[in-house]
């Protein structure tokens, strides 16, 4: 995956996703200039996350070890979600992916390096608190997310919200701005 700004328009962000051919050769055509973050993944193995700059030299990356897995529940009034979202994120803000919780509410992520990262569910109008710190070690593929390593449930709740402040490029208060929030075509 190929995520970074979006040329032209800054507030869009570009996502490409390409797969690696039999000699392992990827490639993303009509890229506009800029700084990107490339996460690759490879089943069983732990993903990388790299910059890449455009234009630039070739990327040579280098899947290794095996990766982890992290599982869960989502939960809302004590009983599991079928179909809620669940968004994983790395430490410091790094890419996020996502899964949907099958029947009864159970959810699982595979190819993870070990490390920390964050949980947060979704369904409807419904969400749970970002659940941080859900750790991830050097144990063997699959043991994280097992019923001593799995974190606590994903608990949904009424209600959204959403705050913020709006600055210039100097960090001065901005009165008299419009802001509008809309669901992006994929949520």
């Amino acid at each position: 995956l190929l995520f970074g700004p979006g040329g032209a328009d800054a507030g869009t962000a570009l996502r490409r996703e390409a797969r690696s051919d039999l000699g392992g050769r990827f490639h993303f055509e009509d890229v506009p200039r800029g700084r990107y973050s490339l996460l690759v993944e490879g089943v069983g193995l732990a993903p990388v996350e790299r910059t890449a700059e455009v234009p630039g030299a070739s990327i040579a990356v280098h899947l290794a070890g095996e990766g982890r897995s992290l599982s869960g529940t989502v939960v809302y009034a004590g009983a599991g979600v079928a179909g809620a979202r669940v968004r994983l994120g790395g430490a410091g803000g790094t890419l996020s992916r996502a899964t949907t919780t099958d029947e009864t509410g159970h959810f699982t992520f595979h190819g993870l390096g070990a490390g920390p990262y964050a949980l947060r569910a979704t369904k409807g109008l419904l969400a749970s608190p970002i659940l941080a710190e859900v750790p991830v070690d050097d144990a063997p593929a699959g043991s994280a997310g097992g019923a001593e390593g799995a974190p606590p449930p994903l608990e949904l709740a009424n209600g959204l919200g959403v705050d913020g402040s709006v600055v210039d490029d100097v960090g001065r208060a901005v009165a008299g701005a419009e802001v509008r929030a809309e669901a992006t075509p994929d949520d």
